[in-house]
């Protein structure tokens, strides 16, 4: 592990900044990140299950959240049920003192018989922001 690593910031058009001391977070795409982020946040599904938080049936299993890497994803079968999971997530992040980054936030409406048009034009918000609701996401980033 690291105690600070030497970080300059690029600023389209006008250079660089001066080097500076970073001694918070983990370096972006460090191999360290999913392990750590188990760490800090494994006990994110017992506090949604401990809050009573929306669940929605998967096999034999109920759940609120799916975890992978560093990231989570969570599922309700209503948008009243999410807006209830985002609340519960604000408040686990402030537990933990922690930030979502709203920039690479998503919300992805799945229904089925083609449904989507009930919940299409519902706004949520993480914390007052608004959240960006997509139709389609390429988790791997490809073409």
């Amino acid at each position: 592990m690291y105690g600070s690593t030497k970080t300059v910031v690029r600023v389209f058009g006008k250079g660089v900044s001066r080097i500076f001391e970073e001694t918070r977070g983990v370096k972006q795409g460090s191999a360290l990140l999913p392990r750590l982020f188990g760490i800090f946040v494994n006990d994110i599904v017992e506090f949604l299950e401990k809050r009573w938080a929306p669940t929605v049936k998967l096999g034999n299993r109920t759940i609120s959240a799916l975890l992978f890497a560093n990231d989570v994803a969570l599922v309700t079968k209503t948008a009243r049920e999410l807006h209830i999971l985002i609340d519960l997530m604000a408040e686990y992040l402030e537990s933990k003192k922690l930030r979502l980054n709203l920039g690479k936030t998503e919300i992805m409406i799945f229904n089925k018989g083609g449904r989507r048009n009930l919940v299409e034009n519902e706004k949520f918000r993480f914390k007052g922001q608004e959240t960006k609701v997509v139709k389609r996401r390429n988790i791997w980033d490809l073409p």
